[in-house]
């Protein structure tokens, strides 16, 4: 072997050496991020079930907003990147994952809310009084985004190469931040206003998980957690359920008729959710609108099964129709 042969395979050589250590410190990252995100994940579902489940303020013990639909929003956020990753061009990457999944952990972390007395001032049932539960929001979900960029924060002091960068606080905020609910009194439903055209994919998918049920998993899931989120709001109609032999039949009709009432908001959110989507999906790539569009089918079962449930609940008896509800 010549002396110029030589040199050139030692050259060589150390190429290939650079380029397993750069391979094996990217797999060592890569190894590292998984564990640090299935850390964050528990330690969101850990405060969400210290602080709104496990705990002896019943009126802190929360039905909806707990870990069932924490630990739902990261299932439906996991099956959306799967999919859209389907191509020979993957749509997004292994770290913009790890940012939807953290940010679904985190979006629900922080609960604060009002006890609101509100008396119907006309109407049949005028002088009645409904004590409500009215959320902090926007306020929580800023500050639930503000957790989980600590949560990174902290993941980098502990290695010497941080491993989330200053765009992928950015990201998480963005993510958590879309999920702001908000009634639009035009639509006559639920929307997520900061979702819009500039929105960037990773945390348009977060949004989309976050009210993805009736879309995604279909009636059976979709009327429980129209029961959960009247049960945690409807302070009041907990409490008379514990004492049911004390109420008037005006009484009873009074809550029935909040109860249906409900069903049909809820019932005109869930087709405000199937007529919106293609708008939700405006400024997405072409290919994961498609792929997003073909998970959404199960809006149509959603919506026969609230439209049953109106009928049916019209005239159960009410001490049955609370029973059914879950009180």
């Amino acid at each position: 072997m010549t002396k110029r042969s030589i040199i050139k395979a030692k050259i060589e050589s150390a190429i290939l050496n650079k380029k397993s250590e750069q391979c094996s410190v990217l797999e060592n990252q890569e190894s590292m991020l998984a564990r640090y995100v299935k850390e964050g994940v528990s330690e969101a579902l850990s405060e969400i079930r210290d602080k709104f489940e496990n705990t002896e303020d019943t009126q802190n013990c929360l039905s909806y907003h707990n870990t069932k639909h924490t630990k739902d929003v990261i299932r439906r956020v996991e099956t959306l990147t799967f999919t859209l990753n389907q191509t020979t061009t993957k749509l997004v990457t292994e770290q913009e994952i790890n940012i939807a999944i953290l940010a679904a952990a985190f979006h629900d972390v922080i609960q604060q809310w009002d006890v609101k007395h509100i008396i119907t001032s006309n109407g049949i049932f005028q002088g009645f009084t409904k004590i409500m539960r009215e959320r902090h929001s926007p306020d929580i979900e800023f500050a639930s985004a503000n957790k989980a960029v600590f949560f990174m924060e902290k993941i980098n002091h502990k290695n010497t190469l941080p491993l989330f960068s200053d765009n992928d606080k950015f990201l998480i905020s963005e993510a958590i931040k879309i999920t702001i609910p908000k009634f639009d009194t035009a639509k006559g439903f639920i929307t997520q206003p900061y979702l819009t055209t500039k929105t960037p994919l990773i945390a348009r998918i977060v949004a989309l998980a976050d009210l993805g049920t009736a879309g995604m998993d279909g009636p059976e899931a979709f009327l429980s957690e129209v029961d959960a989120l009247f049960r945690e709001e409807n302070i009041d109609i907990s409490n008379v359920s514990k004492d049911l032999d004390n109420l008037t039949n005006d009484q009873k009709d009074y809550y029935r008729n909040r109860i249906i009432d409900w069903l049909k908001r809820e019932l005109a959110f869930a087709e405000g959710r199937r007529n919106n989507l293609s708008d939700e999906l405006n400024g997405a790539p072409d290919e994961a609108k498609q792929k997003i569009s073909k998970l959404f089918t199960t809006f149509d079962e959603s919506i026969h099964g609230i439209k049953t449930m109106i009928d049916r609940r019209t005239v159960k008896p009410f001490e049955k129709l609370l029973i059914e509800m879950g009180y």
